[in-house]
């Protein structure tokens, strides 16, 4: 009687027992299962942000300098020829053509910082992030070191594709380049000014 009762029990204690490992490694499973879903909706998300951003980097790249350009650096080559009276003649630019130019242009960096946030990479989003705070702050350079938007949307924009494509591979970011941190080091040197002006 005492070895039915003791066989009962542990029957019934390895049936218990069975049924808690069972029940482990079925959650074990799910949460496996919940982390590759997790994980493949990442990289759903990473690769459409990435295309995202190599879109609108690529239009920034093909978009026309500004409708004031030709004027302005013809009013640079006046300044460093002592010609000041024929910077006067230069007239005004077009202010609803230069608007809709920086309208088009806005959208196009907008588009890259939103991407930007679908990156679980913290370095990949702050390069981004930097790209496009060049890219919307390009007076800087330009006040600075007479480089003109073009030159500066180039560097910012080849930079992005860099990033995009090494961390696309898996690789680790590239260096900045010299040019492009000494843009970047003038528009933070613009950004301050600003912060210092709206202090007042």
């Amino acid at each position: 009687m005492v070895g039915v009762v003791v066989g009962g029990l542990l029957t019934g204690g390895f049936g218990v027992l069975n049924a808690r490992i069972q029940r482990k490694a079925a959650r074990a499973t799910e949460d496996r299962t919940l982390v590759e879903k997790l994980d493949a909706e990442r990289r759903q998300r990473e690769a459409a942000a990435s295309a995202q951003a190599r879109d609108a980097l690529s239009k920034l790249l093909l978009m026309d300098p500004d409708p004031d350009y030709r004027r302005r650096v013809e009013e640079y080559r006046r300044i460093r020829a002592g010609d000041f009276e024929a910077v006067e003649h230069l007239g005004e630019p077009d202010e609803s053509s230069l608007a809709s130019w920086e309208e088009a242009r806005h959208t196009l960096i907008m588009a890259v910082d939103t991407a930007a946030g679908d990156f679980g990479d913290q370095e990949l989003r702050s390069r981004l992030n930097e790209i496009c705070d060049m890219l919307r702050l390009y007076e800087g350079p330009e006040k600075y070191a007479h480089q003109m938007e073009p030159r500066t949307r180039y560097l910012a924009a080849r930079h992005g594709f860099d990033c995009l494509g090494a961390f696309g591979r898996g690789e680790d970011l590239p260096a900045r380049s010299k040019e492009y941190t000494d843009t970047l080091a003038l528009v933070q040197v613009y950004l301050d000014e600003l912060e210092s002006d709206s202090r007042g």
